[in-house]
């Protein structure tokens, strides 16, 4: 049976060679594992308190605010740099998430410049409309319609365009 000093000295291991974040991910793969084995062994008790957690999520979080100057060179950037910089505009423009935005829809795009945002199941009801700007609508225009593909900013096989999945892909990592 494993014990909490087990489990203490498992995290100390870890913190020691790889930080106190790494042990903190290690105490939740852990304590995921441990509490899936508890749900069919009537026997099991977990050897995991509150406490064990290695770092503050709070004190690591950071704030990311960009001042006017660094928009502005990011604003000229992505002007030179085809649909990756119309679509980073777009992000700019409507502050929505890189995967609502990648996901756009030509369909959720009203004719008046409202963009309905399709929830998802396990969303806290954010999903909602939002009226784009002369700026973003200029933007959405110019992106050209892929054949049947229904994304604003397209790619193969009715998906939207294969650098914006693997920034997706990246975020959902995070």
């Amino acid at each position: 049976m494993i014990k909490r000093s087990d489990v203490a000295r498992l995290l100390d291991s870890i913190e020691d060679s790889a930080g106190p974040v790494a042990a903190d991910a290690a105490l939740c793969i852990a304590r995921s594992v441990s509490n899936w084995f508890a749900t069919r062994n009537d026997d099991y008790i977990a050897p995991f308190t509150k406490g064990m957690r290695r770092s503050n999520p709070k004190e690591r979080a950071r704030e990311r605010v960009l001042g006017d100057d660094k928009l502005r060179a990011i604003w000229k950037q992505a002007e030179a740099n085809g649909i990756f910089g119309a679509f980073v505009r777009m992000l700019l423009l409507t502050g929505q998430r890189l995967t609502k935005v990648a996901s756009m829809r030509w369909e959720d795009i009203s004719e008046d410049g409202v963009w309905t945002i399709p929830g998802e199941k396990r969303q806290k009801g954010t999903a909602g409309k939002l009226k784009f700007s002369n700026a973003a609508l200029e933007i959405i225009h110019a992106q050209p319609r892929m054949g049947s593909n229904p994304h604003v900013f397209a790619g193969r096989k009715q998906a939207p365009w294969k650098p914006l999945l693997e920034l997706r892909h990246r975020e959902e990592k995070l």
